[in-house]
């Protein structure tokens, strides 16, 4: 399956499974095949597109892009609004939607888990950490005030202190994110749409995570699924969780719109790839590639 396909079948995955029940095709499970092996589900940590894509099911940046109007734009995902900017391009305000929760977790003792900004302050953080050696440094490095100085005495020490007061990375409140850049830099906001930028809850990294921090067979998110079997490079089980969040959602007519477009292109990708996809979850895929499958919530 091509990646224009691959990527066809995700955007209906979330589009289709947004519809009203009555409007929801009649096939739930969709059905995707990856050419080559995934390494792993840790937004921070995975480099490669496949696990990307998967990722992106799992965790939430704070924006998005909306690709059905044109021009294509940035819109809020689990910010509440656009950021707001100061004059000289190099403070960002930026307030995190109340209301959205981390699926359930036995590291979370049974209480909902909320998302705050401090969450965000230590996912870009992890990215900037050299142990964690993440592909998705070159967005964020050195655009913040003082991160240089933390990395380096990471470097020198072995440690990087996560706790360490860095002016440009701060929570100015529980849902108040505030970043203090060295220079003014637009690009910031397109990459603040990227998967390697969604939230993580510190106390999953630190109860899963292994000798480089990493956690790639542990994903906890806030997004729409969660990971509900795995055999690398085999098989990769997608299930929805139940909706507990209070993101903006997409007007009617443009949730519509999206949800038509994806399900028809998934079914003209579906039927091009009839050969070579994957039916059943039990079943090995061929050669080095990867059964994936998103199942409806039962």
């Amino acid at each position: 399956m091509s990646q224009r396909a691959i990527a066809g079948a995700l955007c209906a995955a979330l589009a289709c499974a947004a519809l009203p029940a009555a409007a929801q095709p009649v096939d739930k499970v969709i059905h995707a095949e990856f050419p080559i092996a995934e390494t792993g589900f840790d937004p921070q940590a995975a480099g490669d597109i496949y696990s990307t894509y998967v990722n992106r099911m799992i965790f939430d940046p704070l924006y998005r892009y909306s690709y059905l109007v044109r021009p294509f734009k940035v819109e809020p995902n689990t910010a509440t609004a656009l950021p707001q900017i100061s004059a000289d391009g190099k403070t960002w305000t930026i307030k995190v939607r109340p209301g959205i929760y981390f699926m359930d977790d036995p590291v979370f003792k049974g209480k909902k888990r909320e998302l705050t900004a401090a969450d965000y302050v230590y996912s870009i953080k992890r990215i900037l950490d050299p142990k964690m050696r993440s592909n998705s440094v070159i967005l964020i490095e050195g655009r913040f005030v003082g991160a240089d100085a933390v990395v380096a005495k990471a470097k020198e020490t072995g440690k990087f202190d996560y706790d360490a007061p860095m002016e440009g990375l701060k929570a100015l409140d529980r849902y108040t994110l505030q970043f203090t850049l060295n220079f003014p830099d637009y690009e910031m906001l397109a990459n603040l749409t990227s998967t390697s930028l969604g939230a993580v809850a510190r106390e999953v990294i630190e109860a899963y995570g292994d000798n480089n921090g990493w956690t790639m067979a542990n994903p906890v998110g806030t997004g729409p699924y969660k990971l509900k079997d795995w055999r690398r490079s085999q098989r990769i089980v997608l299930a929805t969780i139940a909706i507990r969040t209070a993101r903006t959602p997409p007007t009617a007519q443009s949730s519509r719109r999206s949800a038509d477009a994806s399900c028809r292109s998934s079914r003209r990708s579906r039927s091009r790839s009839s050969r070579r996809r994957i039916r059943g979850s039990s079943r090995s895929s061929r050669g080095s590639s990867t059964s994936f499958r998103w199942e409806p919530r039962t």
